[in-house]
């Protein structure tokens, strides 16, 4: 990847995209720590610094339901993977609701992480891919969660945790129990980072008034500043400064 190439996002493959969003590298090729603003985005991660073709750091993430700073030494490359809600029961088959809002290190013999290579970062991407592969097994995934996922992303916060519900003919309590028990968080409090996550492509190109799944003007504002900590019009000044993060949506 150039220097001019910050940053650059990969699919998984068929035989983890269910329970794997994306993979993604950054790079801070400057002299300087680059200090950005990390707001939720409903996926929980596994995050690779990369320094010389070195690992330097290696962890991972929960859930975070608050904008977060992160800080980026310099000549970094940041290597990320996001999971969604099927993943700590069939990919890692563990909860990680103790991680909710935190970090945990991760030892570098958990998959072998030492044994990538850093040259090419879609290769890399790849072996990355083969080695949380080997986690998966063979567990199926039951009906009513692969559908509680499918509706979940694809309705992006527009339903209600009620209307969520109704369409995979669970009881609200059901599956807050699932998320609680595998996350630490509740339906309500998903759906709404994903409403928020999803209102952040409508400022990246300067638009600041609510969709319909916002009650009205303050409610949009209110819960823009709960998950970034600045208001719309802020975070669109800020969109090549602290909050990159939305500049590289996809």
């Amino acid at each position: 990847m150039s220097q001019a190439s910050r940053y650059q996002q990969f699919e998984p493959s068929s035989k983890l995209s269910e329970v794997i969003d994306s993979f993604w590298v950054h790079h801070n090729p400057t002299d300087q720590t680059e200090h950005i603003i990390i707001s939720p985005d409903s996926y929980f991660k596994i995050l690779i610094y990369v320094q010389k073709g070195k690992i330097v750091r290696y962890f991972k993430t929960g859930i975070w339901t608050e904008p977060k700073d992160i800080y980026i030494p310099p000549h970094t490359y940041t290597l990320g993977c996001r999971f969604n809600i099927l993943a700590p029961e069939y990919l890692f088959r563990t909860e990680i609701a103790e991680l909710l809002n935190t970090t945990k290190q991760l030892g570098y013999d958990f998959l072998d992480i030492r044994s990538l290579t850093f040259e090419d970062f879609t290769l890399t991407v790849g072996q990355w891919e083969n080695k949380l592969l080997s986690l998966r097994g063979t567990k199926s995934i039951e009906p009513h969660k692969r559908r509680l996922a499918q509706i979940i992303y694809n309705a992006k916060g527009s339903l209600s945790a009620k209307e969520l519900a109704d369409q995979i003919y669970l009881t609200n309590r059901t599956i807050n129990r699932y998320l609680n028990r595998y996350l630490g968080i509740s339906l309500k409090t998903y759906i709404g980072i994903q409403r928020a996550f999803q209102a952040y492509q409508k400022i990246r190109n300067g638009e600041f008034s609510p969709t319909s799944d916002f009650y009205d003007q303050s409610h949009y504002i209110r819960e823009i500043k709960k998950h970034t900590g600045e208001s719309p019009r802020k975070i669109f000044k800020g969109m090549n400064d602290r909050f990159i993060q939305f500049r590289h949506m996809i």
